[in-house]
C-alpha cells in the first residue's frame, strides 16, 4: 500500500471470525475497510482476482497441492500469488509442538507450486529478525502459468 496505495477491494477469507476481525482492525488503522469472508479455502464461490496473499496459510492444510490450486482457480489469467511459507529451523520445531504446523523446504515448496499451475519467478530471503530464520517469501514470484492454468478469459 506504501507504494501502489490502498487497493480497490480487498477479501480476507479465513474460518476464524476473530482472526478476520483482527485483519479488519489492522487494515482500518491503514484506511483500508475489507470484504470479510469466515469460510475455508474451497468451501465459498469467490469472485475472480488479480493477486492472491497466503502468508502461513499452507502450513496447515491437510493438501497444500490442492490448496494452491484453489487459490490458483481464484486468480484471473495472468494472476499472482504471493507467498509466504515457514522453512525448517529449529524455531519452526519448537512451534509446531504447539500449533501442529509444517515447514517446506526450498525444493518442496517449488514442486509444490509448480503442480499448482504456477511458475515461480524467483523468491525473496528476509533480512533480518526472527523471519530471517523461520520464513521464505515467495511474495512476487509465483504467476499463473499458462500450460497448467485452468481459468478462461
Amino acid at each position: 500500500m506504501a507504494v501502489n496505495g490502498a487497493p480497490k477491494r480487498l477479501l480476507l477469507l479465513d474460518p476464524s471470525r476473530a482472526m478476520l476481525e483482527r485483519g479488519r482492525a489492522c487494515l482500518r488503522g491503514l484506511g483500508v475497510e475489507p470484504v470479510l469472508i469466515q469460510s475455508m479455502l474451497g468451501d465459498t464461490v469467490l469472485e475472480p482476482a488479480h493477486e492472491a496473499l497466503a502468508a502461513h496459510i499452507l502450513e496447515y492444510c491437510p493438501d497444500p497441492a490442492a490448496a494452491l490450486t484453489q487459490i490458483r482457480d481464484t486468480l484471473r489469467p495472468g494472476g499472482r500469488l504471493y507467498l509466504v511459507v515457514s522453512k525448517p529451523h529449529l524455531c519452526n520445531a519448537i512451534i509446531s509442538l504447539q500449533w501442529r504446523h509444517r515447514t517446506f523446504g526450498r525444493a518442496e515448496i517449488l514442486t509444490l507450486v509448480h503442480e499448482g499451475g504456477f511458475a515461480v519467478e524467483g523468491s525473496y530471503a528476509l533480512p533480518s529478525g526472527p523471519p530471517s530464520r523461520t520464513s521464505m517469501d515467495y511474495a512476487q514470484s509465483a504467476r499463473i502459468d499458462p500450460s497448467t492454468a485452468a481459468l478462461v478469459s
